[in-house]
């Protein structure tokens, strides 16, 4: 997360997450549109400033303080306040994680407690839609994110990997089942179902961590790909 005073010349940060958390929520906003209509001066925003922009653009606002431990519980996004005085627009929250967006950033970033405690200040901007009929027409097509599917193609070329390895694994243990009945049973072959049993072990231990890495590795991709469709 970004450290002191932003550059004059990046996009004020609490804009750039109310427009990033409206998008989250279906409702289109511009950067430069509020900007001009909000921001005096280059002043940045405050929280006043928010509160009335999100107002304008059709959402409903509410600044409140909360613990850590509250955050799965709430409606999620909202949008934190920072000790440096900048924003975060937090997407996902669980008891041990923070998945958040930073307007500094190129991409999301996961934050444990731990580190999510130490540079925000207890505040946050609660935020939802106002019910509208003119946000039913809006249009999706797969043009949404197959573009976000090629950034993020290496990712989800190793899930398909580690997929079709763990389907290869479930066709060894037919295989060493009939092993077992050709070489072991007809031919009392002891030795052979030694080796046999030690490479099931081995071949079982392997697909469960293999099975943990690829789970783990699928949620975190698709946890990235939500926050930047939601944000288109």
């Amino acid at each position: 997360m970004g450290k002191g005073i932003p550059n004059q010349n990046l996009p004020d940060s609490g804009l750039m997450c109310l427009v990033t958390a409206a998008r989250l929520l279906g409702i289109p906003a511009d950067y430069q549109q509020l900007k001009r209509a909000f921001l005096v001066d280059d002043a940045p925003a405050n929280a006043v400033i928010l509160l009335r922009a999100a107002k304008e653009i059709g959402l409903k606002a509410k600044q409140t303080d909360t613990i850590l431990g509250k955050l799965p519980k709430l409606s999620l996004p909202v949008i934190a306040v920072l000790n440096n005085g900048q924003y975060i627009v937090i997407v996902q929250a669980d008891e041990q994680r923070v998945l958040v967006f930073d307007p500094y950033k190129e991409r999301p970033l996961t934050l444990t407690h731990e580190a999510f405690a130490k540079a925000w200040t207890g505040t946050v901007i609660l935020l939802a839609r106002r019910f509208s009929l003119t946000n039913l027409e809006k249009e999706f097509n797969l043009s949404w994110f197959i573009p976000v599917v090629v950034k993020f193609k290496r990712f989800f070329g190793e899930v398909l990997i580690a997929s079709f390895f763990l389907q290869s694994f479930g066709l060894i243990t037919p295989l060493f089942t009939q092993v077992i009945i050709d070489k072991v049973l007809v031919h009392k072959g002891v030795t052979t179902l030694d080796i046999l049993a030690v490479g099931l072990l081995v071949i079982n231990a392997f697909e469960g961590i293999l099975g943990v890495l690829r789970s783990y590795l699928f949620s975190h991709t698709t946890n990235r790909v939500d926050v930047i469709l939601g944000a288109k």
